[in-house]
């Protein structure tokens, strides 16, 4: 969502249903929850104040300039 989208703070919700919109097999709410942990303790997204998160430096996404566009 912050590099395809530009958002710099997301909710946990909307998150969830990118990956729902992307995911091809069917991805359960234990799958959803378990990967989104994951991913929070790996360090990849930090939550901030508000229930909001953000992606952190310790994600190993990014976004390659030249494939856009």
């Amino acid at each position: 969502m912050t590099f395809i989208e530009g958002k710099e703070q997301f909710s946990r919700p909307q998150l969830m249903t990118k990956v729902r919109i992307v995911q091809e097999d069917n991805f359960s709410r234990e799958d959803e929850l378990r990967s989104f942990g994951q991913l929070l303790r790996q360090g990849k997204i930090e939550k901030i104040s508000g229930g909001r998160l953000t992606v952190s430096d310790r994600i190993s996404f990014k976004l390659d300039t030249h494939a856009v566009g």
